[in-house]
């Protein structure tokens, strides 16, 4: 997203924001601007919180990433066998 677009996205949600001040409701404003009350009252919340910075998109990865997961599982259940062979534990043996 370019910077224009960008700037142009935080003046919209935030005359979007102001909308249930002026006389709407947020219901009314949700369904006029097509999003949900959900949405809304986090976008408020950021806005609250940041200021119009917080109206901007964030970024949909995750901030932490713990390394130990299924894949962790995964790998730990295979054996080795002597003789090259593989075989894998029950997963009765993880839980």
């Amino acid at each position: 997203m370019t910077k224009t677009e960008q700037v142009r996205l935080v003046t919209w949600r935030s005359k979007m924001l102001q909308r249930p001040g002026a006389g709407w409701t947020v219901a009314h404003t949700c369904r006029h601007f097509g999003i949900s009350r959900k949405t809304f009252y986090k976008w408020k919340k950021r806005q609250q919180a940041c200021g119009d910075a917080g109206l901007c998109d964030r970024a949909r990865t995750p901030r932490r990433w713990r390394g130990t997961g299924a894949i962790g599982r995964r790998r730990s259940s295979i054996v080795h066998r002597p003789g090259g062979a593989v075989a894998e534990k029950s997963a009765a043996a993880f839980f």
